[in-house]
């Protein structure tokens, strides 16, 4: 098996994308209501456009499967999702790699990807930012797959950047 400078075999690859991606495709997006917001912080902004644990990417993390489960420290539920992301993306998913806590965090549990492989999200912690609208090079090729699972992340995403004060 090949592996990249990293360690990571294409095969670790594959299945930690699967499993952000599923989880990615498996939440449901929230109403969020797109005006613009007078007076408030960026920081206030992005909780009531986004979210009050939002991903580096724009991913609800307090509405994904993984993560409810993992607070509720379900372990049927986490067997549950890890069945369901095996099915839906043809890879054998261990449970292992469901537990999370939640992108933006630096500690605790992470999903696979978001532990060893999430570009986007390294690259925002490195750059500093809460999340990736933050950055001048917005909606650049390391969000590219978690969007096309759901576009509508990209899409609160952008109108949370249109109403940045940056």
């Amino acid at each position: 098996m090949n592996s990249n400078d990293n360690g990571f075999s294409r095969r670790k690859f594959i299945k930690a994308a699967c499993m952000t991606c599923a989880g990615a495709a498996l939440i449901s997006t929230t109403g969020c209501s797109f005006k613009l917001f007078g007076g408030k912080s960026n920081k206030e902004r992005e909780k009531e456009m986004l979210g009050t644990l939002v991903g580096k990417c724009g991913i609800d993390c307090a509405v994904c499967p993984a993560y409810i489960a993992t607070q509720e420290n379900n372990e049927e539920k986490i067997k549950e999702i890890a069945g369901q992301w095996s099915e839906a993306f043809q890879y054998d998913v261990k449970p292992e790699d469901v537990w999370c806590d939640g992108c933006p965090q630096t500690e605790g549990r992470l999903s696979g990807f978001a532990r060893q492989l999430c570009e986007a999200r390294k690259c925002a912690f490195e750059l500093k930012y809460d999340n990736c609208a933050y950055c001048p090079d917005f909606a650049c090729a390391k969000l590219e797959m978690i969007y096309g699972f759901d576009p509508n992340i990209k899409t609160k995403m952008e109108e949370f950047r249109k109403s940045l004060k940056l």
